[in-house]
């Protein structure tokens, strides 16, 4: 039920342009997203906002805020302390995707952009619920891996005074940790994903399709499939990142941010226009490697000269420190 239907009245038209985080899935972008709102210097959508959209201004008015976020905090802390595919903990509070409130292309929920000129009000509506409940009006920092692919310059054109950080990492690493991710999140039923993303818990209500995808992610050709979107966002961001105005993007290699984040991490703020101190981001850090499965170092290297255009483009290393293959 809107509830929020009867307040919206209320709301006044947008007075700054949000600032968007956009990188392929694995790039970082949740560590980056969430490392700057802890900070404290921004507003962000959290599981909070996606969980009680259509009644956050009711449930403020009314004075029913608070008993809701602790129930809420008390029904994700139940789902376990981890989103299940990463170490990101889960909180009522923590900075999520603003994708979970646009709709989605139930034929391929993967790689499908949202916000599209279909769903532009629907975004606005957003955007305003978040600036009158914001009592500080701190600026607006939102994060959705899906609009990187092939849609950041719509993005761009309707918010011109918008600022985009864009997220980059090895592709080796991002086809490796994105098929590892998929394959957990079909092994069983992520609970805290499936409370945000109705697509993906009705998966799990069809059985057929569901083994379908478990048995394709396994297959050549389903890591080929999952490569080539990758790689076709990677020649979009080739193509388009130059049309933006001086001042409007920036390019942050996850791997920078691992090897200096006392330099990395404020100059991203600093682009933003808050000042962050150093010693914000001395935890948050963690230089780890992991191992690629043989089928994804299999088709990484059939592929490599699909993606040098890329690797060259972003300075990449020819193998990726993180990497243990």
């Amino acid at each position: 039920m809107r509830t929020d239907d009867r307040y919206l009245h209320l709301l006044d038209d947008l007075q700054r342009d949000p600032f968007f985080i956009l990188g392929c899935h694995r790039t970082g972008t949740t560590f980056l997203y969430q490392s700057l709102a802890a900070t404290g210097q921004f507003d962000f959508v959290s599981p909070y906002d996606i969980v009680h959209y259509d009644s956050l201004l009711h449930l403020r008015i009314t004075g029913g805020e608070a008993d809701a976020r602790r129930r809420l905090q008390r029904e994700l802390a139940a789902d376990g302390r981890d989103r299940g595919i990463d170490h990101v903990m889960i909180s009522v509070d923590q900075a999520e995707e603003y994708g979970f409130l646009l709709p989605k292309n139930p034929r391929q929920f993967l790689f499908s952009p949202q916000l599209v000129p279909e769903a532009r009000e629907r975004f606005l509506e957003i955007c305003r619920k978040k600036q009158f409940l914001d009592r500080d009006r701190r600026p607006l920092l939102l994060k959705n891996p899906d609009d990187f692919y092939g849609n950041f310059l719509y993005i761009y054109q309707q918010f011109l005074a918008a600022k985009f950080v864009f997220m980059h990492r090895h592709p080796l690493m991002v086809l490796s940790s994105q098929i590892n991710a998929w394959t957990r999140m079909l092994a069983e039923r992520n609970a805290y994903f499936a409370r945000l993303h109705p697509l993906y818990a009705a998966l799990f209500d069809n059985p057929p399709e569901l083994l379908k995808r478990r048995a394709v992610i396994k297959t050549p050709d389903g890591v080929r499939w999952m490569f080539s979107e990758f790689i076709s966002s990677f020649r979009y961001y080739c193509d388009h990142a130059g049309q933006f105005r001086d001042g409007a993007a920036l390019a942050v290699r996850y791997e920078d941010l691992c090897r200096d984040p006392h330099l990395r991490f404020p100059d991203v703020a600093a682009f933003l226009g808050v000042d962050c101190q150093p010693q914000q981001f001395a935890d948050c850090v963690r230089r780890r490697q992991s191992t690629v499965a043989p089928l994804v170092r299999e088709v990484y290297d059939s592929m490599r000269d699909d993606v040098q255009f890329y690797l060259d483009a972003m300075g990449c290393e020819a193998e990726p420190w993180e990497s243990t293959s």
